[in-house]
Parts: C-alpha cells; structure tokens; sequence
C-alpha cells in the first residue's frame, strides 16, 4: 500500500455503494447502525435477522466489522457477538451464531465441569468472563443458568445435560421457563484479590 493512502471498504446496498475508509471510527448511533444494516445485507437471511433482532432490542451495535457486530454492556451482557453463518438445506436454523458473555468469576479446577455443555458454553483464559454460543438468546439463557448451577454445586454435570435437552424441547413445543426466560443469577466480575476466582 502506497504511503498516505487509506484502505477503503465499499458495500453495495440495494442500488447505494456505501464507501467507508477501514480505519474510520464510526461515532454516532445512526452511522453504526446504517453500516451494520449495509455490512448484513450479504449476509444469509438466518444471520441478518438475528442481527436485526439484536438492533431492535439493544440499538445500534458499538463495533462493525465485516464479518461481526458487537455490543458491549448492553442489559446483563458484558458483551454480545453475532455473525454470518450459513444455515441448514433448507431450514431456518442453522449453526451457531450468537455469543452472549457475563462477567462470572470461574475457578480454573472447575471449568472441566462445564464439558458436558459441549461448546454451548466457554470460559475466558483469564477465568473472568463466561459466554454462551447459541442460535437464541433463549438457547444462551438457558446454557448460562445451568453453568452457573453447576459452578455452584446446585446441578451436577450429567443433570444439567439431560435438563438441557428437557428444556429446549419444551421451548419448541412453545412452552417456556424461567431458565429461558433471564439469568436466574446476577453476573459478578472478579475481584481483585480473586485473580479471577470465585
């Protein structure tokens, strides 16, 4: 790249070329929001609704990127991610797109408690943070309550498994629970003579 010259980023919507130079900081509310709707418009139909789902219920996203948008301190959530993600032949789900994270405090010799979630749920490397990889906030909720059940002692892992799968199909016969409703706990972040341990 010559010395001087700006890399530029252009997206097409509709018939508009949206331009914008990749190091520009976008500072207002309307900017974000116009680029994140022009960043998702090639995006499949499953993750741009998702990520319209988002902007309705929290606003404009704090980062765009081409390939993400992020909210930061949004309600519960330190940090909320959604991305494209190709769905299933011929269906309206598909892998898992959303990541929702709490500040909750984990112990390093009790994090492989939390395997018999699978991927639904990860601890930060420092132990500070815990997030959950879903197609729905509904589905994250509930993968959030029970790690921290099984953290606390409340739940074993082997329970909290079958009781997952209890509780999503509950939600697809329409049904709902308090644990894919909120978090049934408060998230705390570590303290600093914690060192990230609870």
């Amino acid at each position: 790249m010559r010395r001087g010259f700006l890399p530029v980023l252009a997206i097409t919507v509709g018939s508009t070329m949206v331009a914008a130079c990749a190091s520009v900081t976008l500072r207002t509310p309307e900017s974000r929001r116009y680029f994140a709707e022009a960043v998702t418009e090639n995006w499949s139909d499953y993750s741009r609704l998702q990520a319209a789902r988002l902007m309705e219920e929290y606003g404009p996203p704090d980062k765009v990127g081409h390939a993400e948008l992020v909210w930061n301190d949004k309600g519960v959530w330190k940090r909320i991610r959604v991305w494209d993600v190709t769905p299933y032949y011929d269906s309206n789900t598909g892998s898992p797109n959303l990541e929702q994270t709490v500040s909750y405090p984990v112990l390093p010799e009790t994090r492989a408690q939390l395997a018999a979630l699978g991927r639904k749920v990860q601890v930060s490397s420092d132990g500070t943070e815990l997030s959950a990889r879903g197609t729905s906030e509904t589905a994250n909720l509930l993968s959030l309550n029970l790690a921290e059940e099984i953290l606390a002692g409340r739940r074993s892992p082997a329970d909290a498994a079958r009781f997952y799968e209890s509780m999503i199909n509950l939600s697809i016969s329409g049904k709902s629970s308090p644990y894919l409703e909120r978090l049934l706990f408060t998230p705390r972040p570590a303290g600093p003579a914690s060192g990230g341990a609870r």
